[in-house]
């Protein structure tokens, strides 16, 4: 009884946790950025903690995908709440590449969320990082071509 006093249905609950899902790795993301290095680059740095968190035996895929996937039928908000996160995400590597100084921030910031979500539904699949760390080296190529030192 106490948890319906506080959601009306398991609908509402389930998004509600969904939510609390995204803020809990908006906060990991923070905080793994604020404690970075200075010289560190923010952009290759982000694989090392996608790296991190897609490790094999921990990582069971992305829950926005799998809620969109098994709920969004039965419960819209899913994908409200889904599109958000990505977008999120999205949003934060476009801002780590304006703050990097790097040129045609949106368009690298687009190209890298790509990466960044193929990489963990393939890190998933793969049970392996290596779709990481090959993601990574592409942002290192991107990077160079970007900077004329190809």
């Amino acid at each position: 009884m106490t948890v319906y006093q506080h959601f009306k249905s398991k609908d509402q609950l389930f998004v509600a946790c969904l939510k609390a899902r995204l803020d809990r790795r908006e906060a990991l993301l923070d905080a793994f950025f604020a404690n970075l290095a200075p010289q560190e680059d923010v952009l290759l740095a982000l694989f090392d903690w996608l790296e991190d968190w897609t490790k094999p035996g921990t990582f069971k895929g992305c829950a926005f995908v799998k809620a969109v996937n098994e709920l969004s039928n039965v419960i819209p908000q899913v994908c409200e709440v889904a599109f958000e996160a990505k977008q999120r995400m999205k949003q934060r590597i476009i801002q780590l590449v304006k703050i990097s100084g790097r040129p045609q921030s949106a368009l690298l910031g687009e190209q890298m969320a790509l990466l960044v979500e193929g990489a963990q539904s393939l890190a998933l699949i793969e049970t392996s990082t290596r779709p990481v760390k090959v993601a990574r080296q592409v942002v290192e190529t991107l990077l160079l071509s970007k900077s004329g030192k190809t």
